[in-house]
């Protein structure tokens, strides 16, 4: 069968010319009743054969934005390219329904809304997802948000009150700290005084007084160092190592009175003057601090009294152990008892000197020492 249009040999079955696009009409139809159009002969090649007729190439399909129904572009549509009649679909073997699309699924409509390519299931799942991550990141700044606020509107609990003891003072600080100040003293001393191995050179003497008809010792004994008289007086022994002439510094030692009245430090001392400043306590719970000068040739200059009182801190009665310390720093002087401060001073009448211990009762004295730390300030 020929094309009525432009001649050529039409296939078999074939309802539309593949070269020059006419309908071929179906058999008994009258062709002057088909308005064919009027096709130059100089269009056609005869030479060709229908057969070897290749309908353009199809795009590549991607799997995402293409029509699942394979509707053919049309600019590849050899139908409406030359008649501008729509191609003949219909129920015919010619068309067979595409597969379905790519990201399609049993039971779900086409992906598309009126003509526009909607996106795949799997984009519209992430889109979906991304919303809900935005949502809950909104609220979770709202509800931060309302956590500032309300934590910004809370009272504010109270500090802790200052205890008795004073600023600076850390009874539990760390065995090289110095726990009674804040001025960052260096440990230059540390002795349990069960001997004399440290190397601080206690005295270890025993000296007789006449006037007094009395012994003096200083002397290690029983794990400890003791200061004893065995009639009425007082006595001071020092250390002799000069690393412990001292200007500045923080004196600390544990103290029992297992015989007498009193005991206590001293520091800033000259051996040559016998003078001193001294903090003492006693059995009753007094205190003291003071300026020794023995030789001073007014009796009420021997002792200068610079503070005095009575302290809850001290435990009070014989063998009872008391942790006595003494700071000084410049023209202040200041004393603690058990890690708790007593009193404060100012003066600037010595200015260096060593560091000692003192002993005093009025039948005879025994006082055990024991801890003794030296800080440098």
């Amino acid at each position: 069968m020929k094309c009525l249009s432009c001649g050529s040999q039409l296939p078999e079955g074939a309802r539309a010319c593949p070269f020059c696009g006419a309908f071929v009409p179906e058999p008994g139809t009258d062709s002057n009743s088909l308005n064919l159009p009027t096709i130059s002969s100089s269009k056609i090649d005869p030479t060709v054969s229908a057969s070897s007729f290749t309908p353009p190439p199809q795009p590549a399909s991607t799997g995402y934005g293409v029509d699942p129904y394979h509707v053919p572009s049309p600019s590849y549509d050899p139908y409406r390219a030359q008649s501008g009649t729509p191609p003949p679909y219909g129920p015919t073997n010619e068309y067979a329904p595409p597969p379905p699309p790519l990201y399609a699924t049993p039971g779900t409509p086409p992906p598309f809304v009126g003509t526009q390519p909607a996106l795949p299931p799997q984009r519209n799942q992430k889109r979906r997802t991304l919303v809900i991550i935005g949502i809950v990141l909104l609220a979770l700044i709202l509800v931060g948000e309302g956590f500032v606020l309300f934590s910004s509107n809370r009272p504010v609990p109270p500090k802790p009150q200052a205890t008795a003891t004073p600023a600076g003072v850390t009874p539990n600080a760390q065995q090289d700290q110095d726990p009674y100040g804040t001025l960052g003293g260096t440990l230059v001393a540390s002795d349990p005084m069960h001997d004399n191995s440290k190397g601080y050179k206690w005295d270890e003497a025993t000296m007789n007084d006449d006037k007094n008809h009395s012994q003096q010792v200083c002397a290690f004994k029983d794990g400890a160092y003791h200061l004893t008289s065995s009639a009425k007086g007082g006595l001071i022994c020092d250390p002799e190592a000069p690393a412990l002439t001292l200007a500045n510094l923080v004196f600390e030692a544990n103290l029992t009175i297992t015989k007498g009245n009193e005991t206590g430090l001293v520091m800033r001392v000259d051996q040559t003057k016998a003078t001193n400043y001294l903090f003492y306590i006693d059995t009753q719970g007094n205190y003291g601090i003071g300026i020794e000068n023995p030789n001073a040739a007014n009796q009420s200059d021997q002792f200068k009294s610079l503070n005095q009182g009575k302290n809850s801190a001290i435990k009070t009665g014989l063998n009872q152990s008391n942790q006595l310390a003494i700071t000084a720093n410049g023209d202040t002087i200041s004393a603690y008892v058990n890690n708790q401060f007593v009193t404060s001073v100012q003066d600037k009448t010595y200015s260096n000197g060593q560091i000692g211990i003192y002993a005093y009762g009025d039948t005879g004295c025994d006082i055990a020492v024991s801890n003794v730390r030296v800080w440098k300030l």
